[in-house]
This record gives C-alpha cells, structure tokens and sequence, in this order.
C-alpha cells in the first residue's frame, strides 16, 4: 500500500528539519533567518554564511580554510584573518540577542565551534570538560583562596 503525503505537510516537515536550534538560537537553512526566541537578527551575508556552516556541523571544530572555502568556494578568498572579523562580529550579534551568551566557541590554534553555552562539552585534547567559567568573588579579595 503507498501512502501519498500531503503537499503542506512535505513542505511543513522540510521546513522543521531545515531548523537548527542551539539554546535559543534558531538558524531556519530553508529560509536563512535567524532568530532567538522567535526574534530575527540581522546578519550579513557571510555572518549568516558562517553560523550556517557552523549549524551544519555543530560540534565539530571548524578550521578558518574551511570557512574560507564555504564564504567563498574558492574564489578571490581574502586572507585567513578575515574570518576571524567576521566571527567576531557574528559574536557580537548574537550576545546582544541573547543577553551575553556566547554560541561560538573559539577552540585555540584550530578554529571554531558552534556550542549550546548551557552545555558542559569535553576537550579531547585534554580530556576534561570544558566549562564556562564563573568569576570567584573570593579569589578578588583573597588570590591564595580556592
């Protein structure tokens, strides 16, 4: 027996698939707007292209080439540090957004990663979770304590 699908439905399940949502980030790849709590912000083309390529693969470390390579497919590709200004603006962005929290995380010496900032993750070069950390009010006061 064959069950045909309904068009609206198809269409209605594609879109919630083409959704990726990291805390209260939403990255929709069908329609390329983001949103936090169902509020849209602006991005410009290569912002949106590198949240999409870090939506694409969230978790996964991501090197500057590879950005490089899906801004501009190998075409008149400007320097590596490029990537770097529009990651910090991406940044910059998104905490207003949210309120402060912090979606790409910067992994040193090898590029970056899209993370849940309520999420603890581990660091497999050192094998300890890595997370947020929390200003000590004691160690202001007293730098021996903790």
């Amino acid at each position: 027996m064959i069950y045909w699908k309904n068009l609206e439905d198809v269409m209605c399940q594609e879109q919630s698939e083409s959704a990726i949502r990291t805390g209260r980030l939403e990255v929709n790849l069908a329609t390329r707007v983001v949103s936090v709590d169902d509020q849209p912000v602006r991005l410009t083309g290569k912002e949106y292209g590198i949240l999409e390529l870090l939506c694409q693969r969230k978790g996964t470390t991501l090197t500057k080439e590879m950005f490089l390579n899906h801004l501009y497919e190998g075409m008149n590709e400007p320097g590596l540090k490029i990537i770097d200004v529009f990651v910090c603006k991406l940044r910059k962005k998104l905490a207003q957004a949210t309120g402060g929290k912090h979606y790409i995380e910067t992994v040193w010496g090898r590029g970056y990663a899209l993370r849940d900032p309520a999420v603890a993750v581990a660091d497999p070069a050192r094998g300890t979770p890595i997370i947020p950390a929390k200003r000590d009010s004691s160690l202001l006061t007293n730098p021996l304590a903790g």
